[in-house]
């Protein structure tokens, strides 16, 4: 190789090795600061949502299953419908039963309903409690037996008085006990 050839080989050597080290140092560089970054944003406090618009929330349990439902409108349990429209949520079994519901009618009413498992009592309706204030803003407690009939009624007449009220039905009559602080009152009703 003639000299000319290799000073400009020697030269052409010295630039990349020049433009190696630049590469090596601007790499470390970059690496510094995405570890950087990394660490901050692990170690910051998570930023939340100021707000979050949804019809229907789902939380779902390990296996994938609805367990707890919110909904504008409520959803309804699995093979039932609701008496009216409302806004609520309800927490099902493992089966994906309701077994509670919550719920804001449009009709101004609010309700609890607590249901009883499946296979217990009329599987038309599983409910056996309710707990509420109605449409016209009286506070009630509601108890229905396993064939899904009113057993009891405690309830805040317009009178603001509060009055219990015990139902047993047979095959030809309903019976009905009403107790309050105006006394007793036994009613009987034929079916």
């Amino acid at each position: 190789m003639h000299d000319k050839e290799m000073h400009q080989l020697q030269a052409r050597i010295t630039r990349l090795e020049r433009q190696a080290r630049r590469s090596r140092a601007l790499s470390s560089v970059l690496a510094c600061l995405l570890a950087a970054s990394t660490l901050g944003a692990w170690l910051s406090p998570s930023h939340s949502v100021p707000e979050l618009r949804t019809r229907k929330l789902v939380i779902e349990d390990d296996r994938g299953r609805d367990r707890i439902v919110f909904g504008a409108p409520a959803p309804s349990g699995m093979g039932t419908v609701r008496a009216s429209p409302m806004t609520g949520f309800a927490i099902n079994d493992t089966a994906g039963n309701e077994r509670f519901g919550l719920g804001l009618r449009d009709s101004g009413g609010m309700t609890m309903g607590f249901d009883a498992a499946p296979g217990d009592g009329d599987p038309r309706n599983p409910e056996r409690l309710n707990l509420g204030v109605d449409d016209e803003g009286y506070g009630f407690v509601r108890f229905l037996d396993k064939r899904t009939g009113l057993a009891g009624y405690l309830g805040l007449r317009p009178d603001d008085k509060v009055w219990m009220e015990y139902f047993y039905v047979t095959a030809d009559s309903v019976i009905r006990r009403r107790s309050g602080l105006e006394g007793d009152q036994t009613m009987r009703e034929a079916r």
